[in-house]
């Protein structure tokens, strides 16, 4: 038995209330909001909740809520669909600071082995790796970056200390991972395989043998 609030339609569907119209096109505006609010364009759920409006207004109520809940879903998907472009640049984010971490750490550890002074890169390491670890990628870039600079200022010095222990830049070897011979050795410590685009690390604690037959294979 239908409710004598609605009047059956011809298709068997029950005609909304104006409460209820009233209530989907309310919802369809805090989505709208919010998506807003996130950094979400909801252009095509004004647009759609305009028409629901509209609809509403020549008393096409069983359309306006349609509409309405149209509206809705595409403020709803507009919502997601930035969050998930938050939550993606999040992760890249924090994985490139990890990056700069994981590649300045061995530089910073061998500079100690010649007695440099690292205390300055040691502390904006710790700090980076400890605001990450508490999701902070923005603050926790910035640490990594100011590290990343200390490391820097490092290599002139860490440069001098090698040639002066006749540690001398390798020209030659084999990449550990594809086994190509096409390899760039930068005077960081760093090199790159020219072939996959890998890195590796050609001078660190270990000593110089030791880390390319590790590391490239020799």
């Amino acid at each position: 038995m239908s409710r004598p609030d609605r009047q059956p339609l011809p298709s068997g569907a029950v005609r909304p209330t104006p409460r209820e119209i009233e209530a989907a096109l309310s919802a369809a505006q805090d989505h709208i909001d919010l998506a807003r609010t996130v950094g979400a364009n909801p252009y095509e759920a004004e647009t759609v909740l305009a028409r629901a409006r509209a609809c509403a207004a020549r008393d096409e109520l069983a359309e306006a809520f349609d509409v309405a809940k149209e509206a809705e879903r595409l403020a709803m998907q507009g919502q997601q669909d930035q969050i998930r472009k938050a939550m993606h640049l999040r992760d890249s984010q924090i994985e490139k600071a990890q990056a700069i971490i994981a590649l300045s750490e061995p530089v910073v550890q061998e500079a100690e082995d010649h007695g440099l002074d690292v205390q300055d890169a040691r502390i904006l390491l710790r700090q980076a790796r400890d605001v990450l670890s508490k999701g902070e990628y923005v603050t926790g870039m910035i640490f990594a970056r100011n590290a990343e600079e200390a490391v820097a200022r490092l290599e002139p010095r860490l440069v001098e200390a090698r040639r002066r222990r006749g540690i001398q830049k390798p020209t030659e070897g084999f990449c550990g991972a594809c086994q190509s011979s096409r390899l760039h050795f930068y005077d960081n410590g760093w090199g790159r395989c020219l072939e996959c685009g890998g890195t590796f690390r050609w001078r660190g604690a270990a000593g110089i043998v030791e880390t390319l037959r590790r590391i490239l294979g020799t």
